[in-house]
């Protein structure tokens, strides 16, 4: 995988939680709401990817990556970065500030306390233990991933 990749797939994801959202919003118009909860949570699976793929691009981008060469140990070593601790790895908050050591202004962090509650909630985990997610706050994150990947 070369770094470009790493933003594609976020904006594949948020591409994908487009449609996904349209589907739940003409479920809920038909009333049939039976798989609503699972595409909520799939939508929240997604949308966590986005922030932590758009991360992981910027990390690369801003350390000077070779954007066609592979990632990998050797490659990130040559730029400073250590491949296991700085990129293979979905703790947000860590990826973040990696991140900050190259750049302070680009962050995933929102004005909104709420919406930072479901971000630093996130895992690829999360859509297993997850019970409930907000529809609105979905969308609001939705909207957020928007915003963000505008930065990138």
């Amino acid at each position: 995988m070369i770094y470009p990749e790493y933003l594609s797939a976020a904006k594949r994801h948020y591409h994908t939680c487009n449609t996904l959202i349209s589907t739940i919003d003409s479920i809920a118009d038909s009333g049939v709401s039976s798989n609503v909860a699972k595409l909520e949570k799939n939508i929240y699976y997604l949308l966590g990817y986005i922030i932590e793929c758009s991360l992981k691009y910027k990390i690369c981008e801003l350390a000077g990556y070779d954007d066609s060469l592979p990632i990998n140990k050797d490659g990130c070593n040559s730029v400073g970065l250590n491949l296991h601790r700085d990129l293979r790895i979905h703790n947000l908050e860590k990826l973040q500030n990696v991140l900050d050591s190259y750049i302070s202004d680009i962050s995933y962090v929102s004005a909104s306390d709420k919406l930072n509650s479901i971000i630093n909630s996130w895992s690829p985990e999360a859509r297993y233990y997850l019970e409930n997610v907000d529809y609105e706050l979905l969308k609001m994150f939705h909207s957020h991933c928007d915003n963000f990947l505008k930065k990138m």
